[in-house]
């Protein structure tokens, strides 16, 4: 049986991903608010995944987490790309891809270890703890970078 609930947790995700990109695409303003208080439910979500016992409620908070994550990356990565100058965004995105395609092993490799010294239930709840608290940053980050303009990335990136 803990197959099927562990399938079924990852697959909520993706279809909550599924759900957020359809009502994240619509988005048409960042609020740096929501996103902010979106980063700290995650967290919540993890500290609820790692304390409770009942297999279908991780599947339901999975399903939150994955459609939480689409209403976080679209309006961010909108952003960004907004804020990169065209004749650098080829660039940009080879590096952001190189980064995100080689962190996946590293990661993985740094929560098993993790998961074998300290155990599952409490990396997820440090993971919960971590999310909660990058939430309070997270809103002036966006609040800054909402502030910035073409000319400013290029004196960042130069």
């Amino acid at each position: 049986m803990n197959a099927i609930y562990y399938t079924a947790f990852l697959m909520a995700f993706s279809i909550g991903e599924l759900l957020g990109g359809v009502v994240g695409g619509r988005i048409k303003v960042l609020k740096e608010g929501l996103v902010s208080s979106l980063i700290s439910l995650f967290g919540l979500s993890f500290i609820l995944i790692s304390i409770t016992r009942e297999p279908l409620v991780d599947v339901l908070l999975s399903l939150l987490v994955g459609i939480g994550t689409s209403l976080v990356n679209i309006p961010l990565d909108t952003l960004l790309t907004s804020l990169i100058p065209n004749k650098m965004m080829g660039r940009t995105n080879s590096i952001i891809q190189i980064f995100l395609l080689s962190s996946s092993p590293v990661m993985a490799t740094l929560y098993g270890i993790l998961a074998t010294l300290f155990g599952i239930i409490n990396v997820l709840f440090a993971v919960g703890v971590f999310g909660i608290l990058m939430g309070i940053p997270s809103f002036f980050v966006i609040k800054k970078f909402k502030g910035m303009k073409e000319e400013d990335v290029q004196k960042f990136i130069a």
